[in-house]
């Protein structure tokens, strides 16, 4: 319905509301849901003498009480668990600094078109705000289920762009920790067949040094594709990491095996709670998202 909208920020009396006296707070393609929060607290029509043409209808709200609902949200999406509180932060910084750096000022102004029922149109969704902001929590919900991470961001309406999730240093450390433990364990089988009297076992070592190769292959794969953000790349290296845990602890209770057994599988408990903490599994959903916008 609109192509643009602007805040504007202001002191003064509301029977002389005056374009040039205002500030611009910032501007957005269409009316972002924050600009509609902002203005939704003892909210009314002004209308805005300009100097460069027409009157401009706004719809004006109390500064405070809007940036109180406004943080009031904030806190909500980070309760409920739908956004990361430091990519949050991060992405609505800038912009709370923004706000307060106005003074603060009495008021705020969402300048919006001034064709015909547009502004009235407005202000009703500014007086049910209340029902707006539940109706989006319901479909942030949908969409962090669906992994739609920028569709999420677009939603609130903070950037038409959202930041990307950096990958975590401690996914980041498990995955190298993986391909060196893979590299090693093929030194490790193909050392065994240079002993004094391995030629006996030449064969059984053979097999042996395949299985291992091909599963540290497997593994050092998985370990570069987890690092790029592939969610299904976790899964396996997780999956792997339970086998070979499991392996070990029925070799110590078959006698085969040692102490060794409970310290991989304490480590195993390590990796899957990097792997899968809520850090990582943020970064692994945006990049999931950011891949599927990029397809055809």
């Amino acid at each position: 319905m609109l192509s643009d909208s602007c805040l504007l920020a202001w002191d003064g009396d509301l029977a002389l509301a005056d374009r040039r006296a205002m500030v611009p707070v910032c501007t957005a393609i269409g009316v972002p849901l924050v600009f509609k929060i902002l203005v939704s607290q003892g909210s009314f029509l002004t209308e805005i003498d300009s100097a460069d043409g027409p009157q401009v209808v706004g719809v004006t709200g109390d500064f405070e009480a809007g940036l109180a609902k406004l943080v009031a949200f904030f806190d909500e999406l980070v309760w409920q668990g739908l956004f990361d509180p430091e990519e949050l932060h991060e992405q609505t910084g800038d912009f709370l600094v923004s706000l307060a750096s106005q003074g603060p000022p009495h008021w705020v102004t969402l300048e919006v078109e001034s064709a015909p029922g547009v502004a009235e149109a407005m202000l009703a969704e500014a007086e049910v705000i209340n029902e707006t902001i539940v109706e989006t929590l319901v479909t942030l919900e949908q969409l962090k289920r669906t992994g739609d991470v920028h569709q999420m961001w677009q939603l609130i309406g903070l950037d038409s762009e959202p930041p990307v999730v950096r990958r975590p240093h401690c996914v980041t450390t498990v995955c190298v920790l993986s391909m060196l433990a893979a590299l090693s364990a093929v030194l490790a089988s193909f050392s065994r067949m240079l002993l004094p009297g391995s030629e006996a076992y030449v064969d059984d070592l053979t097999r042996a040094l395949l299985l291992t190769t091909v599963i540290s292959i497997i593994i050092i794969g998985g370990a570069v594709l987890v690092m790029s953000g592939s969610a299904t790349a976790r899964g396996v290296l997780a999956v792997l990491a339970v086998i070979r845990a499991a392996v070990d602890i029925i070799d110590l209770m078959t006698g085969r095996g040692t102490a060794w057994a409970f310290i991989n599988y304490a480590l195993l408990v390590i990796c899957l709670g990097v792997l899968y903490s809520p850090r990582a599994n943020s970064f692994f959903e945006d990049a999931t998202s950011r891949r599927k916008t990029e397809l055809p």
